[in-house]
Parts: C-alpha cells; structure tokens; sequence
C-alpha cells in the first residue's frame, strides 16, 4: 500500500483524535488575546549535525573486526555464494571487485593508474544498504529493543528501506518506509513486493518540516511502544555495516594495496565506516567523498554555493542537514557533481563495463574522474577504488529512458554522435539497397511495371 502524505494528511490525523477542536475551542473563548494562529504540536526530530560523542560511544564497542594493521595472512572469508544458504540475507555482503580497463581507456586515464570498482549492487537486495538494513535489526535484536511481530519504520530514500524490507520479511516484522515522491516506483514496488507500506512525502520538504519523511516516521513511531524508527542517520550499526564488512571486504580483495577510495556520500555511514576502517589500517589512503550539486554535504562550505539547496535528479546521494553518521574530519577531499555529469558517467559504465550501475554510480565515478585528472601524475602506479552503491533496477523509467533524460533537461548520450550512422542502421542501408537493386534488375526484366516498381521502392523508404 502507498500512501501520499501531505501537510493536509497529518492534520488530518490529529484531527481525528479531537486535538485541533479542544485547541480551537480554548482559542475563542479569549477574544481579547492575542495568540498565534493554530498549528498542529510538532513531534521532535533528531538533531541531525554530525557525528558527535554520543555515536563514537556507541560505535566503537560494537566493531567486531578493530585492526590497527593489516597482515596478508588473515585468513580468507568463505564466500557463502559458493555454497547453499539458510536465507536471502546471507547474500548481504562479499560483492566482488571489478577492474575498468574499458571505462578507463575510454576516458583517457593513464594505464598506469589501477581504477576498481566495489560492486554493491551484487547485494542480495540491489544496494549497499542492504548490509545497513540488516546490521541496524541485528543491533536492535542484541539490544533487545525488537521482536518480531513488531513494525519497523524507516524514512528513507530507497534503499534502505530495500534493505529493511528485505530483513522484515525474512525475519518477521512489520515495515513501514516513508518516502519523498521523487524517489522511483521501482524502489517503492519493490517494498511493496516485500510486504512493506509505503507513506510518500512531498520531495520540497525540509528534513525538519512537518510533512518530512522524517518527520511523519517519527510520528507514527510515537503512535504504538511496538513501532521503532531504526534511524540510519544516526544508527551506529549504519557505519558498522561499513567498517566490519565492506572495508574488511575491500581489504581482503586488494591484499590491503588501496591509495584512493571514492564514494558517493548519502547518510554518511558508507564514507564514515570504510573511510575509519581503511585509515586505521592503512593511514596512507585518501578519501574522497563525491556530493550532489544542490547538497549541503560538502565542506568547506562555499563548495555548495553553486545551487544551493536547489533540486536535483540523482537520487540516495546528498542532503539538506548534516547526518549524524557522517563523520566529516575523516575525509580528505570533496568534489561536486551535477545530474548531467552523474548521469552520462553512469551510462557509460553500462556500456563500456556492462555495470548495471544506479546514477548515483555515476556520480562516485564522475567525481573520481575529476580527482584523477586533476592528481594523474601523483596517482601513477598507485590504485583508486570507487564504490557503486546500486543497481539500474531502480531506475528503468528514470534515466536509463532518453524520453526522461530529455525531459528533465538533460543530454542522452547512448547510441552513436550526432550524424554518425548506428551498427544497426548501417546494416538496414545495406539490406535496403540490396533489395532496391532487385527491384530494378526486376523492372528491367519487365517483370514489374513503372508504377509497381516506384511503389515497392517507395515501401522500402518507409
């Protein structure tokens, strides 16, 4: 079920329980005062600003793999992909690490640097997030703050809640996602298909505001002691996702030879957990955290000057507040991408790769490419690892369709250059001309009159 949430529709509900009358009621019986116009009782939000003491105290005691150093000796993780499992969430995690000669040929970037991708859409449900929907319930079960039966509400861009639905029907619990509209259908009939019940929120919303995602979860977790909000924005098991398993991951694939890392920075718990782990292990590694333009991620702060807090297409990247999860002090550098670039970069990591990448894979990719042009002497001999947060699934109707693309303003690349002729439309010239010329060995057999022969001819342009 999706519901569309709006201003109109939380009155509604306090209105529903008597509470707007009785205040208006007390309103009018003092005619003589002044008062400010009615407006419904605002339930509290986090206060959202970064990572702080209260999320290190919780994180560090949770960490299962803490290593000042990496030995190649640590011996190898089985691959449950190997095997036969219990459940669909041993899937979660151990995603491979693929190469981009192709991508990086195309590009122009130097062979001597070695560009990797850390391939999070090979999750069991389609994303990164599916390890933080699963270690948030995990946590939450140790703490015994859940059970099942109980309903789990997660605001959300998508993935997450993907990931939370995942959990919820393997393990038994409600879920509830609340979700801006310009998140896809693809991800909101995926929950659906999960059991999930989806509340959509106007997109224009501030994080704070009323009708916000985050704002209506928090709402209706007041409404029942069996109802919690997990929270990824400042749920420790978001970074621990991350530290214990994809950097560990990383690690154990690269034999510890990373110098770069790039990702795209959403909640900040990807960045936050690989970008701790990776430097504890290894202080020489570089993290770069690609934001959306628009965003307010980035820092130094006039970095998001250009359009700020303006609209933009790529979706799961970038905010208006700052996540608690997001450890901002271990990054080292920012780069800001806009839809355009995002979204042709993704595009020719489907083609030249055959990565079926989200566009926020793209815009980690983009932002690599200007770290790299801007370092490649530096970067010679050393190795750059991008992460791809999701897969295409989520996107279909969006910017994988040139009539999208086109109608949000924003260059279909696919296919050959303006004028040049396609593989396929050469081949139909060639096929083309070769019945054409049948046709006039047959009109100079007099096989076919003057008329029929200019009608089949004209059949054959059509």
């Amino acid at each position: 079920m999706a519901l569309l949430c709006t201003r109109a529709h939380v009155t509604n509900r306090l209105v529903a329980l008597g509470k707007r009358q009785t205040w208006a009621r007390a309103a009018s019986a003092m005619p003589d005062v002044e008062h400010e116009p009615w407006s419904p009782p605002r339930t509290p939000v986090p206060d959202y600003d970064g990572w702080d003491a209260q999320l290190e105290a919780d994180f560090l005691p949770r960490r299962s793999t803490h290593s000042k150093s990496y030995h190649q000796s640590r011996p190898p993780v089985s691959n449950p992909r190997a095997g036969i499992v219990d459940s669909v969430l041993d899937l979660v995690g151990q995603t491979p690490m693929i190469r981009l000669t192709r991508l990086s040929k195309e590009l122009g970037i130097s062979d001597e640097i070695d560009l990797i991708a850390k391939c999070e859409f090979f999750n069991a449900g389609g994303s990164v997030k599916d390890r933080v929907g699963l270690r948030m319930v995990e946590e939450a079960e140790k703490d015994k703050r859940i059970k099942p039966g109980d309903t789990l509400i997660e605001p959300t861009s998508g993935n997450t809640g993907i990931g939370l639905s995942l959990a919820g029907a393997v393990k038994g619990y409600n879920v509830v996602i609340t979700m801006p509209m310009k998140m896809s259908e693809e991800k909101m009939n995926t929950m659906k298909a999960l059991g999930a019940e989806i509340i959509r929120t106007p997109t224009e919303a501030a994080w704070d505001a009323p009708d916000s995602h985050i704002t209506v979860a928090a709402e209706l977790a007041e409404a029942s002691p069996n109802a919690h909000v997990l929270d990824q924005y400042l749920n420790a098991g978001n970074p621990l996702a991350h530290y214990d398993g994809t950097a560990e991951e990383m690690l154990r694939q690269t034999g510890g030879e990373i110098d770069v890392v790039v990702m795209a920075a959403g909640t900040g718990g990807t960045v936050t957990g690989v970008g701790r782990k990776l430097k504890e292990v290894l202080p020489h590694v570089k993290v770069v955290a690609v934001d959306p333009v628009g965003s307010i991620l980035a820092v130094p702060d006039n970095l998001n000057d250009y359009k700020r807090l303006e609209g933009y297409q790529v979706e799961g990247i970038g905010y208006d507040f700052i996540p608690t999860v997001l450890d901002r002090n271990i990054i080292d550098s920012w780069v800001k991408i806009d839809d355009d670039k995002a979204f042709d970069m993704a595009r020719k990591m489907i083609r030249h790769e055959g990565l079926m990448v989200g566009g926020s894979s793209g815009s980690c990719m983009a932002g690599a490419y200007e770290y790299i042009k801007e370092h490649e002497a530096e970067l010679k001999g050393k190795r750059v690892v991008i992460l791809c947060a999701d897969s295409i699934r989520n996107y279909m109707s969006k910017f994988l369709a040139d009539e999208w693309m086109e109608e949000h303003d924003l260059p279909s690349r696919f296919g050959p250059a303006d004028g040049e002729e396609s593989p396929a439309e050469s081949l139909m010239s060639k096929v083309r001309e070769k019945k054409m010329s049948g046709l006039k060995g047959a009109l100079d057999m007099g096989w076919l009159s003057q008329s029929e022969y200019e009608a089949a001819c004209a059949a054959l342009e059509k």
